[in-house]
C-alpha cells in the first residue's frame, strides 16, 4: 500500500518520471500498435527523448534570465531566446522561418506563463527514464524492479534520495549524462 506523506508530497520531477520511465518500459508492447513501423517508432521516441533534453534546458535558462530582469522588453526576450538556441541547439537552421528565425518561440510555449519552471522537472524526469531505458536494454527484469521500488515511494524522498535509494545515477553530474546520450547514440546508429 501507498502511503502519502504529507509533509514532503512528490515534485513533479518525480510524477513525471513515472510516466516517462513506463513509455520506455512497455517498448515489448509497442509491436502491438505500430506493426511493421515499430523500429520506427523506437527511433522516433529516443531521438524525441534526447533532443527534448536541449529545448527543455532552453526554456528553463530563459525563465531564470527573464525574472532576473522582469522589465526586458520583448526584443530583448526575443534575443535572449536566439542567443540560447544557438547555444543548446546550434543545429537548427532557422533562417527562413521568420517567426523562429527572430527569436519569438518563447511565445509559443504556454508553460513559460502557466507552469513556469516546470520544464527543468521535464528533463530531469527525461533522463531518469532513459536511464531505465538503458538498463532495460541490458535487463528488463532489474530495470522493472527499480522502477516498481521507485514508486513504492511514493511522496516519501526528494528526488535525489529517492534516485539514490533506487540506484540510478545523479542527473546532475555530467558524466552521468554522456554514459546516457552514449548509450542512445549506440542504439540509434545500429
Amino acid at each position: 500500500m501507498l502511503i502519502w506523506n504529507l509533509q514532503l508530497g512528490y515534485t513533479f520531477d518525480i510524477a513525471e518520471i513515472h510516466s516517462m520511465a513506463m513509455e520506455f518500459l512497455t517498448w515489448d508492447y509497442m509491436g502491438g500498435f505500430f506493426g511493421e513501423d515499430t523500429n520506427k517508432y523506437y527511433e522516433s521516441h529516443l531521438e524525441r527523448a534526447l533532443t527534448f533534453l536541449p529545448y527543455g534546458s532552453i526554456v528553463d535558462e530563459f525563465q531564470h534570465r527573464v525574472y532576473e530582469k522582469p522589465n526586458m522588453s520583448i526584443d530583448e526576450k526575443n534575443n535572449c531566446w536566439l542567443e540560447l538556441e544557438a547555444k543548446y541547439r546550434p543545429w537548427l537552421d532557422l533562417d527562413n522561418v521568420p517567426f523562429y528565425s527572430e527569436g519569438r518561440r518563447w511565445q509559443e510555449q504556454t508553460h513559460i506563463y502557466n507552469t513556469p519552471f516546470y520544464y527543468i522537472d521535464y528533463c530531469l524526469a527525461q533522463v531518469i527514464a532513459l536511464y531505465f531505458w538503458a538498463e532495460k536494454q541490458e535487463d528488463h527484469e532489474k530495470a522493472w524492479g527499480k522502477y516498481k521500488k521507485l514508486v513504492s515511494y511514493a511522496g516519501t524522498k526528494t528526488f535525489l534520495e529517492l534516485i539514490e535509494e533506487v540506484g540510478l545515477p545523479n542527473p546532475f553530474v555530467a558524466e552521468n549524462l554522456k554514459v546516457i546520450a552514449n548509450a542512445v547514440t549506440r542504439w540509434l546508429e545500429k
